[in-house]
């Protein structure tokens, strides 16, 4: 992944990074079938300098589907995750810069299914997004 910013958003020696991302999806297909999704993934890390920040994140995701074409109860889907990050970043000029960021999270969560078992996940997962 490589970002490309504008502005006056530089890292800057000795300050707090504070990001996010979110996300909401519903849709509906040609069986009236519908999902319903949700993302969340705020972070916050200390800037060493002008190019080094490192710091903590949080994932937070739900899914829920309806089956219209039988008369069962909802899939739904809730995952959770933290984890550390470190970023560098590179100013190109005054107004713009990129940066890559490594990632590491333990995310976890549950899935209650058409059946009515209950499925519970955990994974360890680990993202490089070099510049």
């Amino acid at each position: 992944m490589v970002s490309l910013f504008g502005g006056k958003l530089m890292a800057q020696k000795n300050t707090i990074l504070v990001y996010g991302q979110a996300g909401f999806e519903n849709q509906k297909d040609f069986n009236d079938d519908k999902t319903t999704s949700f993302t969340l993934s705020p972070g916050i890390g200390y800037q060493f300098n002008d190019h080094i920040t490192a710091g903590i994140q949080l994932n937070v995701a739900g899914t829920k589907f309806n089956d219209a074409t039988v008369n069962i109860p909802d899939s739904k889907t809730s995952v959770l995750g933290e984890g550390p990050f470190v970023r560098y970043t590179k100013n190109l000029s005054d107004v713009f810069f990129v940066f890559g960021q490594l990632e590491g999270s333990y995310i976890y969560g549950k899935q209650n299914l058409v059946t009515q078992l209950y499925q519970k996940q955990m994974v360890y997962q680990a993202i490089f997004c070099p510049l």
